[in-house]
C-alpha cells in the first residue's frame, strides 16, 4: 500500500541508488547514508540494497579500506534479510576492487566463485551474468584469453550500451579499444572511443567522457598527433577536483608523459611518469603504476639514462608478474618503443618471456602479518624480488647491485620483511615466504 511504501523508504532508496546509477556518487554517498540512519533499523531489506550500493561507490572510487569495512556489513545484513540476491552484487563490487588495483589472479578467483556460489544466484538472470561476463572481459585481456570474436563482443558491447555504469562502460571500451589497436586497426580503437564519448555526453557521464577522451588522445599520439596544451587545460575541469580526482590524474599524467617524450622533451616526460606512479599508489591502482613505470624507463631511455630505465623496466616486470597484468605490458612496450625509438635497444635487451614468467600464473603476493603481528601490513613486491635474490644466495651488496640501490636499503628491507613474516633470520624468511606461497 502506498502508505507503507513511504513509511519502509523505498522512493528514497531508489532515488538514492539511481544517483550512483547515474555516476552522482557523492550524493549518491550521502542518500544513502541519510537513508540508512532514517530507514534502517524498520526496512534490513532496503538497508542491505543501501550498503551494497556504498560498496559500488568506495569501489569506483578506489577507498578500498572503506569497502571492506562496508562489505562485511552488507554482508551481514544481506543474510539476514535473505536477501541471497544481493550477493552477487556484492561479489561484482569486490570484483571491480580487484580490477581497479589491478589484480587480475584475484578478478579470476572471483569470477569463478561467483559463477558457482548457488547462494549468490549471479547466473539466475541474464542482466547479473552478462555483467560478469562484461567485467570479465578486462581480465581475460590481461592474461591472453581474450574471446576475441565480433560477436561476442558485440553482445557485451550492446550490454553496456543499455545497462553498464560508467567503470564497467569504460573497462569494455578500453579493452576492445586495445585489442584493435594490437592488430593495427588504429581506426578501430579511436572509433570505440568515439562511441564512449557519445554515450557520456548523451547520459551526462563526465567521467566516463573524460577517460574516453584521454584514451583518445594516446591513440592519436600515433598519427603524430601530441595536442600538450589541451591535454594541459584538461586538468582544469571541474572532474579533477572530486573523489574520483587521483585515478583520472594518473591517467591524464600518463599520457603527458607519453606525449612529452615523443616530443623529445624527456626530462618532463619522466617528471610526469613520477607524479602518475605517486597518484597510482596512493590508491593501489597497480596497473596504471606498472603503466607508469614502464612510460618513466622510456623517457630515462630516451634521455640516455640507461641503467635508471633498465631498473624501472625491471621492477615494472616483478610488478606485472605479480598483478598479472601481462598485456599491459606488452601493450605498453610496444607503444613506447614506437614512439620513442631511442628506447628500442634498452626494451630488446629485455626477455619478455623470461622476465615474466611466460605468463605464469603466480600467486598474489599481498600476504598479511601472523596474528600477533600488526594487522594491515603486507610485504611490498620489492620486498618479494629481495626475497627471490635471496633465496638464490645473493648477499645484500649483491642485491644492492641488481636493484641499483644502496646495501643500507636492502638491509633496511630485510628488516621489514622480517617483522612481516615475523621470522629473525634470511633461512626463516625463505622457508615463511615459501610456506606462504610468496616464492
Amino acid at each position: 500500500k502506498k502508505n507503507k511504501w513511504q513509511e519502509k523508504g523505498w522512493p528514497q532508496l531508489v532515488f538514492a541508488i539511481g544517483k550512483a546509477t547515474n555516476d552522482e556518487m557523492l550524493l549518491s554517498e550521502e542518500l544513502c547514508n541519510k537513508w540508512i540512519s532514517l530507514f534502517g533499523d524498520s526496512n534490513a531489506v532496503g538497508k542491505g540494497a543501501a550498503l551494497t550500493c556504498l560498496a559500488f561507490i568506495f569501489a569506483s572510487e578506489y577507498r578500498f579500506a572503506e569497502l571492506e569495512k562496508v562489505l562485511t556489513q552488507a554482508q551481514a545484513v544481506n543474510k539476514f534479510a535473505k536477501q541471497d540476491f544481493a550477493f552477487g552484487w556484492l561479489y561484482v563490487a569486490k570484483l571491480q576492487q580487484a580490477l581497479a588495483s589491478g589484480k587480475m589472479s584475484w578478478a579470476r578467483q572471483l569470477i569463478t566463485q561467483a559463477r558457482t556460489d548457488s547462494g549468490a544466484q549471479i547466473m539466475e538472470t541474464a542482466f547479473t551474468s552478462k555483467m560478469l561476463d562484461a567485467l570479465e572481459l578486462e581480465s581475460n585481456y590481461e592474461l591472453c584469453r581474450l574471446d576475441t570474436s565480433e560477436e561476442k563482443f558485440s553482445e557485451i558491447l550492446e550490454f553496456i550500451a543499455n545497462h553498464g555504469v560508467t567503470d564497467v562502460f569504460f573497462s569494455v571500451c578500453r579493452v576492445v579499444s586495445a585489442w584493435r589497436l594490437g592488430r593495427n586497426d588504429l581506426n578501430g580503437s579511436i572509433e570505440i572511443l568515439e562511441w564512449a564519448k557519445a554515450h557520456a555526453a548523451e547520459k551526462n557521464l563526465p567521467r566516463l567522457e573524460v577517460m574516453s577522451q584521454i584514451e583518445i588522445y594516446q591513440r592519436l599520439l600515433f598519427q603524430g598527433v601530441t595536442y600538450i596544451n589541451t591535454l594541459q587545460a584538461f586538468e582544469d575541469r571541474k572532474i579533477f577536483s572530486g573523489p574520483h580526482s587521483a585515478p583520472l590524474k594518473a591517467r591524464l599524467l600518463l599520457v603527458q608523459s607519453l606525449a612529452l617524450s615523443r616530443d623529445q622533451n624527456f626530462h618532463l616526460a619522466a617528471h610526469r611518469a613520477l607524479l602518475a606512479i605517486q597518484q597510482a599508489r596512493k590508491i593501489s591502482a597497480g596497473q596504471l603504476e606498472v603503466r607508469g613505470l614502464l612510460y618513466l624507463a622510456g623517457a630515462q631511455a630516451g634521455g640516455g639514462t640507461l641503467k635508471k630505465a633498465q631498473h624501472n623496466i625491471a621492477y615494472a616486470l616483478e610488478m606485472a608478474k605479480q598483478l598479472q597484468c601481462f598485456q599491459t605490458v606488452l601493450d605498453e612496450i610496444r607503444l613506447i618503443k614506437r614512439l620513442i625509438p631511442t628506447s628500442c635497444e634498452v626494451f630488446a635487451a629485455v626477455n619478455l618471456d623470461q622476465a615474466i614468467g611466460a605468463f605464469s600464473l603466480p600467486q598474489m603476493v599481498e600476504i598479511r602479518k601472523s596474528a600477533e603481528n600488526k594487522a594491515g601490513d603486507f610485504l611490498t613486491l620489492k620486498q618479494v624480488s629481495i626475497l627471490k635474490l635471496v633465496k638464490e644466495g645473493c648477499s645484500n651488496k649483491q642485491i644492492a647491485t641488481k636493484m641499483y640501490v644502496t646495501e643500507d636499503a636492502i638491509k633496511w628491507h630485510m628488516r621489514k620483511i622480517f617483522t612481516i613474516l615475523n621470522v629473525k633470520s634470511r633461512t626463516q624468511a625463505i622457508s615463511e615466504a615459501e610456506r606462504q606461497g610468496v616464492i
